[in-house]
């Protein structure tokens, strides 16, 4: 889906809708919180780690995932992932394998693999079973925070700092309130400089801080990307010194097309400019697809990488 206007715009329209949606976004929060009552979590038999945040759309939870596979990795722990595979057609439970496709698996699935193990599985709970009977030891579970299907060992809450102003879906973003999530979270991740209100008071925070990676052959860039949250990407790129002469932005998780793509290299080639997405984007492209297409790298670092270790090494009692 591509996100609504009217979920953060403050014109008048923007606000009618929003309350036109009221009723059913009752209904969908109390849906959720019953949800959670009445499921008993399965044990997967080893650590869950999960990465979820409280809204829909993107807020940087594989790039988190990646970030959180590679410190502990160098800290001696051998992390598998876990994903839903969205958009895949494969409902698993299924291991990434080379020969996989983003139509087969989802483009996150194949970020994650090819960094390490990778379980796709539309029933995360089906999913962490089958991972752990598989070899894993250790779970990284990109989303699934308000699953309550899985019992979760530590839950990495994402937030950007802006959810107090959101509504609940579909009036908004919001799969639940911030203060809710807070609540059921281990530790809260939040991007450098931004702020939490007084219902993150005792909670332990983590920052982080995003960077765009950009080939040194791209500074004349026609840039398309279908994520749930296109202007930010073409910001960074601008901001990184990118010369952005054109701009498409498609539904998040869009396939491109032959057409989609014949067009886009017209008017790279009419601007004199290179083709640029993102990684995420690029898995949606077949190999022979990507000829003249750079991606731009999406890089999370931390606060405190030692600090974060050490949590995750006392919950999970390694």
């Amino acid at each position: 889906m591509t996100e609504p206007r009217f979920w953060r715009a403050q014109t008048l329209a923007a606000r009618a809708a929003r309350g036109a949606l009221y009723p059913a976004a009752v209904l969908y929060g109390a849906g959720q919180s019953l949800r959670r009552q009445l499921t008993t979590p399965v044990e997967a038999g080893v650590p869950v780690i999960c990465v979820g945040n409280a809204t829909v759309g993107g807020t940087g939870k594989t790039p988190f995932c990646l970030l959180l596979q590679k410190l502990l990795a160098a800290s001696g722990l051998a992390p598998t992932f876990l994903t839903r595979g969205y958009r895949g057609s494969m409902a698993g439970p299924v291991r990434v394998e080379a020969g996989h496709r983003a139509r087969d698996v989802g483009d996150e699935a194949l970020l994650l693999a090819a960094a390490a193990p990778t379980w796709v599985a539309k029933n995360r709970a089906a999913g962490a079973v089958a991972a752990a009977t598989g070899g894993a030891r250790l779970l990284i579970m990109d989303d699934g925070f308000q699953n309550p299907t899985i019992r979760k060992t530590i839950s990495f809450l994402l937030l950007s700092g802006d959810e107090a102003a959101l509504a609940l879906f579909p009036s908004g973003p919001l799969r639940e309130r911030a203060s809710s999530a807070i609540a059921r979270a281990d530790a809260v991740v939040i991007p450098a400089g931004a702020t939490l209100g007084p219902e993150a008071e005792g909670a332990i925070v983590f920052q982080t801080t995003v960077k765009i990676e950009v080939p040194a052959s791209a500074r004349r860039v026609v840039a398309f990307c279908g994520i749930a949250r296109p202007d930010r990407f073409f910001s960074a790129l601008e901001e990184n010194g990118c010369v952005v002469t054109a701009r498409a932005q498609f539904p998040d998780h869009h396939f491109f097309t032959a057409a989609d793509l014949q067009r886009l290299r017209a008017r790279a080639l009419k601007e004199g400019a290179v083709l640029i997405t993102t990684e995420k984007d690029l898995m949606r492209l077949a190999l022979g697809d990507r000829e003249g297409i750079v991606a731009a790298r999406h890089a999370v670092a931390v606060d405190d990488p030692h600090a974060l270790v050490r949590f995750v090494r006392d919950r999970i009692g390694h």
